[in-house]
């Protein structure tokens, strides 16, 4: 296990609005933002496929991630506007990996492969850069607000796919999440 430590602090700039809802609540104006936590967590060392960093939001994960698994949090992938979804992918991957990539997430539409990015449904979208994370990151990929832009019957299909996938393929994922979803 590993202890990430983290201090977020955010100086209170004062201002009018400031005063005045300090007022309305009785807050402490002169103390700005602080938080400060310890987490232990498994270190990327030890034998895990799936792991969840879950709390309400606003808590850290986000923070305990980057400070875990620095630069292997994604948050999004620059998809090219003007092309398929399938150009999208790293040039060095064959048509057949990707295809099997995209169906392992719970995405087996050709007819949907061939549109762009932006004009996929946002269930299309999230399964589309859960696929590509897998693809650009076959070690470890950390990803945040996993399920935060579906419907939970989109988010149920996916986790099950995705965990499929990542266990099948000896990949790792961790996931951040809000309680709750």
């Amino acid at each position: 296990m590993q202890t990430v430590h983290a201090v977020v602090e955010s100086p209170l700039r004062e201002s009018f609005r400031v005063r005045q809802v300090a007022g309305m609540f009785d807050l402490p104006v002169d103390a700005g933002a602080r938080s400060e936590f310890s987490v232990e967590i498994p270190s990327v060392d030890e034998p895990w496929s799936i792991g969840a960093i879950v709390g309400p939001s606003g808590s850290g994960k986000t923070t305990i991630a980057k400070r875990a698994f620095g630069g292997r949090l994604v948050d999004r992938w620059d998809w090219p506007a003007d092309r398929c979804i399938l150009d999208g992918f790293p040039e060095q991957m064959g048509i057949r990996e990707i295809t099997q990539l995209l169906g392992s997430v719970g995405f087996s539409s050709p007819p949907a492969w061939l549109r762009p990015f932006h004009l996929l449904s946002n269930g299309e979208q999230f399964r589309v850069n859960l696929a590509r994370t897998l693809a650009e990151m076959p070690e470890l990929a950390v990803v945040d607000e996993f399920t935060s832009v579906v419907d939970r019957t989109v988010a149920r299909i996916g986790s099950g796919a995705i965990s499929r996938a990542v266990r099948r393929s000896n990949r790792r994922l961790t996931q951040l999440r809000q309680l709750g979803s």
